[in-house]
C-alpha cells in the first residue's frame, strides 16, 4: 500500500508542439511512483501535488473566438480510458456515441480539450483528506470501489480530467471568457460523498465545481441536478452551507434512496413518479426555480443527466430530447435574469447512445442561441 510520503514523478520528452503549453504536451504517459528514501528530504505534501492528466491522444480545434459571447465545450476524448467494461452502463462507448453531436456544433462555440491541471486541493474543497489518498493509491490500478463504481488502469486519471474540466469551465464563465460552458466529461460525478465513491461515481465534479466557484467569490450558488437519480453526493457535501442550493428532480424508486430532510438541510427535492413527461418534468423544474429564485444564486450549476429520457434504460421517466432543450432553455433565462447567465452544464448520466447524444446536441444549441427560446418547442400541453 502506498504511503503519504510516496510521491508522482513525471518524465519530460522534449516538446513536439510549441504551440501547446509545456503540461499540456510535454508530458508522457508513463508516470512511475517513487518511494521516499529514509534519509531524503521529506517529499511534497499532498496538498501541492499537482496531477498530470494522461496527454489527449486527439486535437480539437477552436471553433469560435475568445470572447464572452460564445459557449465553451470542454471534451477529452481521452476519458475513454476509463474502462469498467463492456457490459457495464457507464462504459467507452458513451464516448463514441457523442461523435454526431460534436461534428455539427452550430456557430459561436469553443470547443477544446480541457488543459486544466487538477491539485490536491482542489480535491479538498469537498472530499476528505483520508478518501482523496485511498483513491490516488489506485492510480494506474484496476478494481472495485463498490460493486457499481469498477475501476480500470485509466479510471483515476479519468475522474482527474473530469474534475480539472468541470473547474475550467466556471472559471472560464468567471472570468468572461465565456457566456456559458458545457463541460462533456465522465465518470459522472453527483453520487460521490464526502468520504466516499457510488453510483459509478469517484469524485464529485459538480460539487468541486461550485465549491471552486465560491473560492472564486461567488457568494450563492444554486445546483440543478436533473439526472433521473438524485443527487445524493451533492446534498450531503452541502447539507450543512446555507451558500449553496441543490435542487435535484429524480424519479421516485431509483438508487438512491429518498433522503431523510433532517439530511439534506433545506435542499430541494422533486421525486417523479414512473411515466412522468415533458410536461411533469417542466413543473417540477419551474417549482424548483420558483424556490430558488429568493436565494439570488451568483452563479449555476447543471448536473446534467440525461438518463430520464424515454429512450434510456435506466429510468422509467419518459422526457424526451425537446424536454431537456425546454429545461436547459429556462435555466438559461433564470441564470441571465438572476446572475448575469453565468451557467455551466456538468455531465452525469445518460445511457442511451442515440439519446444521449441527442440531448447533449439539443442542450448545446439552446446554450448558444441568441435567446433562450430560440427554436425551443414548449412541452406538450403548452402549445
Amino acid at each position: 500500500m502506498l504511503r503519504m510520503w510516496q510521491f508522482i514523478r513525471f518524465r519530460r520528452d522534449s516538446c513536439t508542439d510549441s504551440s501547446r503549453p509545456c503540461y499540456y504536451g510535454c508530458y508522457n504517459a508513463r508516470a512511475v511512483t517513487v518511494k521516499q528514501p529514509n534519509d531524503a528530504a521529506p517529499a511534497m505534501p499532498l496538498r501541492q501535488q499537482v496531477f498530470h492528466p494522461l496527454p489527449p491522444r486527439s486535437t480539437l480545434r477552436y471553433a469560435a473566438s475568445r470572447d464572452m459571447s460564445h459557449t465553451l465545450i470542454l471534451f477529452d476524448p481521452d476519458l475513454a480510458k476509463h474502462d469498467p467494461g463492456p457490459e457495464h452502463p457507464e462504459s467507452p462507448w458513451r464516448w463514441g456515441s457523442l461523435g454526431p453531436a460534436l461534428r455539427a456544433l452550430p456557430p459561436g462555440i469553443e470547443l477544446r480539450v480541457p488543459t486544466r491541471l487538477v491539485r490536491a486541493e482542489d480535491l479538498f474543497l469537498v472530499h476528505s483528506w483520508g478518501y482523496v489518498a485511498r483513491i490516488l493509491e489506485l492510480r494506474g490500478k484496476s478494481g472495485a470501489l463498490d460493486h457499481e463504481t469498477v475501476l480500470s488502469a485509466g479510471s483515476v486519471d479519468a475522474a482527474l480530467s473530469a474534475v480539472g474540466a468541470a473547474i475550467e469551465a466556471v472559471d472560464e464563465v468567471i472570468v468572461g471568457k465565456a457566456r456559458n460552458a458545457f463541460a462533456i466529461v465522465r465518470p459522472p460525478g453527483h453520487h460521490a460523498g464526502h468520504d466516499r465513491a457510488g453510483g459509478y461515481c469517484i469524485f464529485n465534479n459538480a460539487a468541486i465545481a461550485m465549491a471552486f466557484a465560491l473560492s472564486r467569490g461567488m457568494r450563492r450558488v444554486l445546483v440543478l441536478d436533473i439526472d433521473a437519480h438524485r443527487g445524493d453526493g451533492t446534498q450531503e457535501i452541502f447539507a450543512a452551507r446555507n451558500d449553496v442550493l441543490v435542487a435535484s428532480i429524480h424519479q421516485i424508486g431509483l438508487f438512491p434512496a429518498e433522503p431523510d430532510p433532517a439530511g439534506v438541510s433545506e435542499h430541494i427535492n422533486f421525486a417523479l413518479p414512473p411515466g412522468s413527461d415533458d410536461r411533469a418534468f417542466i413543473e417540477a423544474l419551474d417549482g424548483a426555480l420558483c424556490r430558488a429564485d429568493g436565494f439570488e444564486p451568483e452563479f449555476i450549476v447543471v448536473s446534467a443527466g440525461f438518463d430520464g429520457h424515454e429512450d434510456d434504460p435506466m429510468s422509467d421517466l419518459a422526457i424526451t430530447t425537446n424536454g431537456y432543450a425546454q429545461a436547459v432553455a429556462r435555466i438559461r433565462e433564470f441564470a441571465e435574469e438572476h446572475c448575469h447567465g453565468r451557467l455551466v452544464l456538468i455531465l452525469e448520466g445518460g445511457y442511451d447512445g442515440a439519446a444521449l447524444a441527442a440531448c447533449v446536441a439539443a442542450s448545446i444549441s439552446v446554450l448558444t442561441a441568441k435567446t433562450a427560446n430560440d427554436d425551443v418547442q414548449p412541452p406538450e400541453g403548452e402549445r
